[in-house]
């Protein structure tokens, strides 16, 4: 177990965010990870960023500011377990623990209501989002949405595709988003139980499948996570929840959002179509000055910032 997770978790060197910009959360481990919430005034939609490996929030700070006001969004943006200024290890179990501690945050905190949460992972990061999008399901909580950049299947299934989840594997999404989930059944079946932590369950490790809608997003030439994972997890959405894809030709792994307007803008677009109206809609888009909309395809001239800005300044509300 330790060295597989030395192997998927690759901390960088910590970039200490200024603590004006940053606060801590706990999680049900003990551990403290620290978290960045962007407000913007009058945003009805909140994103919950589950950032990639080799990554923390002090080199993710300029981009998730950028992304908050180019979508006009709220953003909670958190570290895992080992990454950052955070305590602990990092492992999967962890990684659960922090993204549900964040997401109460927004609940319980700053009481923002599920439906205008959308769940958003980047490659590793969509371990974390994908659980609590099935684990939401299965308690009957309707969130906003689910985006997923960059995912795979499952860890194992980046290295060798048995066409199942096998024993031991890490974050498997493709079960978890999977309206047909044959996991479940396989594992019951064998009474795989004993080798789930003494406090869960079957279902608790592989819940009902994510109920909400879905857009995956990933490059054509990702030579690190191939572009069959995106287009497998697309596939296994349930056909009520499957949103337009963004395939991004010519981009791999870690360049998709080097052309940032076309990101935005299909973003944008998830946006409008599955959670707001087209007043609220209209008015995100104009505050946010970002990308187009469905109604406004035209829009040009938008002054696009440098991507992922290495920046430690204070974001103004």
């Amino acid at each position: 177990m330790g060295n597989v997770n030395s192997i998927l978790f690759r901390p960088p060197e910590v970039t200490p965010l200024h603590p004006n910009n940053r606060f801590f959360l706990t999680n049900s481990y003990g551990n403290r990870i620290p978290a960045c919430f962007f407000r913007r005034i009058g945003a009805s939609v909140t994103l919950l960023y589950s950032h990639a490996n080799a990554e923390d929030l002090g080199l993710m700070f300029g981009w998730i500011k950028c992304l908050s006001r180019r979508l006009n969004v709220n953003v909670l943006a958190f570290d895992y377990t080992g990454y950052g200024e955070s305590d602990g290890e990092p492992c999967e179990e962890a990684c659960y623990a922090d993204i549900d501690v964040a997401y109460e945050y927004l609940i319980n905190v700053r009481k923002i209501d599920p439906s205008k949460i959308v769940l958003y992972g980047r490659s590793v990061g969509s371990g974390p989002a994908t659980y609590l999008a099935a684990k939401l399901s299965d308690e009957g909580v309707e969130i906003g949405g689910l985006v997923l950049e960059a995912s795979f299947k499952s860890v194992y299934r980046v290295v060798a595709d048995f066409g199942c989840t096998v024993l031991g594997d890490k974050f498997p999404n493709i079960d978890r988003i999977s309206s047909v989930r044959y996991v479940e059944y396989v594992a019951i079946f064998f009474n795989f139980s004993f080798l789930l932590h003494s406090d869960q369950s079957i279902s608790s490790y592989f819940p009902i499948s994510s109920r909400c809608p879905t857009m995956i997003i990933h490059g054509a030439d990702d030579k690190t996570i191939p572009i069959e994972h995106g287009l497998a997890l697309h596939n296994a959405i349930h056909e009520s929840y499957k949103a337009e894809p963004y395939w991004v030709l010519g981009k791999g792994h870690n360049d998709l959002d080097y052309n940032f307007e076309p990101l935005v803008n299909k973003l944008n677009d998830f946006l409008d179509i599955y959670l707001d109206d087209e007043e609220s809609g209209e008015k995100r888009f104009q505050a946010g000055l970002a990308g187009v909309s469905r109604t406004s395809k035209a829009a040009k001239g938008m002054g696009i910032e440098p991507l992922r800005l290495r920046t430690t300044l204070s974001y103004d509300n």
